[in-house]
């Protein structure tokens, strides 16, 4: 679940970078991402984050860099990191009504992906109290709701609890029949697919 596509601003002008930006490391982050260069964009996320620090930047675009840096750690196996970056990233937007749900998402995605049931079920459910909190009871997206709500009802079953699981499954079907025609492009963080060396 990636924000650059929606949040894209660079500091480039504010910092002063030499001509064009060609050494903006927001804008070659992103562009790692786009080719699956996970190493080097983590390496670039964190310049980006320490030069919006330096710049004193807005906890919005804060909260966009440190969301990105730990989606970068967790697809390179550093995953204490990626923790402590994405809660940082939801301490900034719910400072600043930002989209908190989001960096819950991303944590419930890591912790599913490294067979964390219990931990996944919990930010899964962190996650979508915050979209209810934010957009009411009926999703303005149900149909990518509907996407997080299955691996909700995959992590319950891990966890044996079976009759949640059935519950959740029921749910994401409702959800899809909100939004039939709806076409969802995912863009899922690959957590732990791009280990770095020396990393577990």
């Amino acid at each position: 679940m990636t924000r650059r596509h929606t949040r894209l601003v660079s500091l480039c002008p504010l910092l002063g970078l030499l001509a064009g930006c060609a050494a903006d490391p927001f804008q070659a982050a992103a562009n790692d991402e786009h080719v699956g260069r996970w190493e080097s964009a983590y390496a670039n996320w964190r310049l980006a984050v320490s030069q919006a620090e330096a710049a004193r930047a807005a906890d919005t675009d804060l909260a966009m860099r440190h969301y990105n840096l730990g989606r970068a750690a967790g697809a390179t196996c550093r995953f204490d990191e990626a923790e402590r970056e994405l809660l940082l990233a939801n301490q900034l937007d719910t400072s600043t009504n930002g989209p908190t749900y989001m960096s819950l998402f991303e944590l419930a995605c890591m912790a599913y992906d490294r067979g964390q049931w219990a931990k996944a079920i919990d930010y899964y459910e962190r996650g979508f109290s915050e979209i209810e909190r934010i957009q009411g009871k009926n999703s303005h997206h149900p149909a990518a709701t509907a996407q997080q709500v299955d691996e909700y009802a995959i992590a319950l079953r891990k966890a044996g609890r079976q009759a949640d699981a059935d519950a959740a499954r029921a749910h994401a079907v409702e959800l899809r029949q909100l939004e039939p025609n709806a076409r969802i492009v995912t863009d899922r963080t690959p957590y732990g697919n791009y280990c770095a060396p020396g990393t577990p």
